[in-house]
């Protein structure tokens, strides 16, 4: 990897819309480093009988020399209260996992530019970094463009 663009997987909303349209490789088109942090992708394929689930497995580990698995604290100790609450649920995992992973140091270094790509963008608003200029959040309205582009025959590289 290390291109000057980092891509972002911030929930699982656009993992699952790409997965049921059969078109996580969506996400390769951009030429950019893509990053999940861990709790988003345990979010979207937790219930591997859950619609688009398996496709996400699947993919990633096909991918899994192109895409990051971003290690992160809040997934770390939420999969560890998992042991005494089997059943725990806690609201905005991945989006919090998220955070952590984008603010981390150093994550975006020289030149580096990052998108976000959520189900709704509001996610920038809880970022704390210096080089927020150098974010942009992209909405599920990118997966359309990418359909777009796809059916129009133009370049699958942006």
């Amino acid at each position: 990897m290390s291109h000057d663009l980092k891509l972002f997987v911030v929930d699982t909303g656009p993992l699952i819309t790409l997965a049921v349209a059969q078109s996580l490789d969506y996400l390769l088109f951009v030429n950019a480093d893509i990053i999940i942090p861990d709790a988003v992708l345990h979010e979207a394929t937790r219930d591997a009988a859950r619609l688009g689930a398996q496709d996400i497995i699947d993919w990633v580990k096909a991918r899994r020399p192109q895409i990051e698995i971003a290690p992160t604290k809040t997934y770390e100790i939420y999969d560890a209260a998992r042991v005494t609450i089997p059943h725990l649920r806690e609201p905005d995992l991945g989006e919090r996992a998220a955070v952590e992973v984008i603010e981390e140091p150093d994550r975006l270094a020289g030149n580096e530019r990052g998108l976000l790509l959520c189900e709704e963008t509001a996610v920038l608003k809880r970022i704390a970094v210096r080089d927020r200029e150098r974010i942009v959040e992209l909405s599920l309205d990118f997966l359309n463009i990418l359909e777009a582009s796809k059916e129009s025959n133009l370049p699958g590289r942006f």
